[in-house]
């Protein structure tokens, strides 16, 4: 950028060479350099300042070759020269004055530039931002600065009060505007009128969808309000509070020896409600408030270690007396009766009577683990006591291992014993299996294949199918947390990376009318191992795939249509509002049951539905079938020039023609091109209507 100066009345000066430190260019510079640039955005200096702190002051070297290159302060000896005094390098300029500026690399001595030193610094008295008040989203628009007097800009910033709105980039005479996303926006213009005092110029800004914007109205939580079965399950929004009890059996000593017993349930409280500092990685706490974007902020208690009086054994096969619904029951009365200062309701932020959740860290190793198999309650897992009690009672609760916050190192570290389940190889305490699990406690189903058969529908990289990575699109907008675009017609389209963003487009035939996830669909986001997917994407989490480190459209196919009736005689929903329907269910899973599954199960709500899918990965290979093993590949993503169509991939359908509900998808795109832009990856992305 080429700075204006205003040309001062040269008077005698008086020259001081000033040092301000040695050169570190060396050889790779010597002999080099024909020629050297000065120029300053200052026009003025005050009294008070010092010229060496500035760093205002622009260094252009140019080679014998013609090439240029930026020096800074330490390349140079900067000289100073004036009338009045000679000058320190740290020293603040005393008086007022004109003053002149070169510097000198070797043999090469630069231009000279000159500047005064007044009494205080010019501020500004007014300023303004002109331009378009309204564009559509994905395009770009200048905003232009007037200030006065002179229209002074230096030390101009610029902000826009939501940041995932826009992209603002500094141009002359003003600020470029990158729309982002469709809604209203302020763009900031701040400078100074007096020392410490700034004054502000806002343009205001509506971005309008060129695609509609669909604003998710249904989520899980209602899906579970409205639910077939008596659950519950955490709010998925506010500041839900969690009773976290690690449970003590009569042989725990075995496993975590007496001594350890609070280092245990220190990284307890770490693995749930710990900062990444302290993780390594994410508590669910800080996964989930990250995931949500701030909307969702989990917090929580953890109890003293409660004594349940049962054996390894006992609970291991819930022999005898034992239940671990019941324990669930007596351990939450146990904390409350023996902290009388902490109340029930402070743990039901909704208000339904019902504890957000209740979670048991039992100390004993998991199933996993040498001559523990047998011990089948011994895993972790989401369950529901659904049962309705006076008082505000528990219902949803989580039962879960120690182990699964330590690998085996860490865990004779933190516990004296070696039993582990997790993997502490690239972070301090693991929660990505409590992580997981909090998924399903509020809501989620998993995504891996329960069946002998194997099939790998999500393709793995996903929180609720094997534990790694953020969650997949359709369950961060089924909480409530994205929004996606639904086009109307053929239009390009530009979306972020959504670990970023949240930025989806949804291809539907006919998308419902209550703007709920709970329907039939396609969803387009761009993959980036970025954010909640970085960490996965770098480490093998327990020896599973790892995460795509490239960028590229991850297609999916959700089938999250619902049932309603009763058990054995469930049908398709005809209305997809969880609202106003009672007595709903999920239709799918990622299970592949065979044909002669019991008719309980919901999927077999007609003839072909043990073989739909809740969310399935649609991969980028026309010969996949809807039946594929293997974990997702970089290869899988949808890249620059890639083009999709159901009649090219339909053997990834079940109905091949058609989507499961037997309507044609009328939709196709191609990925016209992935680039980073503003720090961001971003993808444009044509689709067309049929």
């Amino acid at each position: 950028m080429k700075h204006k100066f205003k040309i001062l009345s040269i008077i005698p000066i008086f020259v001081a060479s000033l040092v301000l430190t040695g050169c570190d260019f060396g050889q790779f510079l010597k002999n080099r350099i024909t020629q050297i640039t000065i120029s300053d955005a200052h026009e003025h200096y005050a009294v008070g300042d010092v010229f060496a702190n500035e760093q205002e002051l622009s260094i252009t070297a140019k080679y014998l070759n013609g090439k240029t290159e930026i020096l800074t302060y330490g390349d140079v000896t900067v000289s100073l020269a004036s009338s009045k005094e000679m000058l320190q390098p740290t020293s603040p300029f005393a008086s007022t004055g004109y003053y002149s500026v070169s510097v000198k690399y070797e043999d090469v001595t630069s231009n000279t530039l000159r500047f005064e030193v007044i009494e205080s610094h010019i501020y500004v008295s007014s300023l303004s931002l002109s331009g378009e008040s309204e564009i559509d989203n994905w395009t770009d628009t200048k905003l232009t600065l007037t200030a006065s007097p002179s229209n002074y800009t230096v030390g101009i910033s610029y902000a826009a009060n939501d940041n995932s709105m826009v992209k603002l980039t500094k141009v002359d005479g003003g600020v470029k505007v990158t729309a982002q996303k469709a809604g209203e926006v302020d763009i900031i213009a701040t400078s100074y009128k007096a020392k410490g005092v700034s004054i502000t110029a806002t343009h205001h800004l509506t971005i309008k969808s060129t695609s509609p914007l669909m604003k998710v109205d249904q989520t899980y939580n209602d899906f579970i309000k409205n639910n077939y079965y008596n659950i519950s399950g955490c709010p998925i929004s506010g500041s839900p509070k969690l009773l976290v009890i690690p449970v003590w059996l009569t042989d725990s000593s075995n496993y975590i020896s007496n001594a350890h017993k609070e280092d245990v349930r220190e990284d307890i409280r770490t693995a749930y409600f710990g900062s990444t500092t302290q993780t390594g990685w994410h508590s669910v706490s800080s996964f989930y408030q990250v995931e949500s974007q701030g909307k969702l902020n989990i917090t929580g208690t953890v109890s003293e270690w409660y004594s349940c009086g049962y054996s390894t054994a006992q609970v291991g096969n819930e022999t005898g007396a034992f239940s671990t619904g019941d324990l669930v029951k007596t351990a939450t009365d146990w904390y409350f009766t023996n902290n009388p200062s902490d109340s029930r309701s402070n743990y039901d932020s909704d208000n339904d009577n019902v504890l957000d959740a209740v979670i048991l860290i039992y100390a004993a190793p998991d199933k996993q683990q040498s001559g523990f198999d047998s011990y089948s309650n011994l895993w972790a897992y989401c369950f529901w006591r659904q049962k309705s009690e006076s008082g505000i009672y528990p219902n949803v609760f989580f039962w879960a291992s120690y182990d699964f916050m330590y690998g085996a190192i860490k865990a004779n570290t933190r516990t004296g014993h070696s039993y582990a389940n997790g993997d502490t190889s690239f972070c301090n305490v693991d929660a990505h299996t409590y992580i997981h699990e909090m998924g399903h406690v509020m809501g989620l189903d998993d995504y891996y294949d329960y069946s002998e058969l194997k099939i790998c529908p999500a393709g793995g990289f996903s929180m609720q199918d094997y534990n790694i990575g953020g969650h997949d699109p359709f369950s961060v907008m089924a909480f409530g947390w994205a929004d996606a675009y639904v086009p109307t017609g053929t239009m390009t389209m530009k979306i972020s990376d959504f670990q970023n963003n949240h930025d989806l487009i949804l291809l539907s035939p006919e998308f419902n009318e209550y703007n709920s996830p709970f329907d039939e669909y396609l969803l387009l986001e761009l993959y980036a191992p970025t954010g909640l997917n970085e960490f996965d994407s770098k480490h093998s989490y327990n020896h599973l795939t790892t995460g795509p480190t490239r960028p590229g459209i991850r297609l999916w196919h959700v089938d999250a249509r619902l049932v309603t009736g009763s058990a054995g005689a469930f049908t398709i929903s005809t209305s997809a509002n969880v609202k106003q329907v009672k007595k709903v269910a999920m239709a799918n899973s990622n299970t592949f049951y065979t044909e002669n599954v019991s008719s309980e199960y919901l999927a077999k709500a007609g003839s072909n539905y043990y073989d739909f899918c809740l969310l399935q990965l649609i991969r980028n290979n026309t010969k996949a079938t809807f039946k594929e093993t293997d974990v997702i590949k970089t290869s899988d993503l949808f890249f620059a020039g890639d083009t999709f169509s159901l009649a090219s991939f339909n053997r990834q359908f079940k109905n091949k023609t058609t989507l499961n509900n037997g309507k044609t998808l009328g939709w196709s795109f191609t990925v016209e091109a992935i680039e980073m832009v503003g720090g961001d990856y971003q993808a444009t992305i044509q689709v067309t209507r049929a």
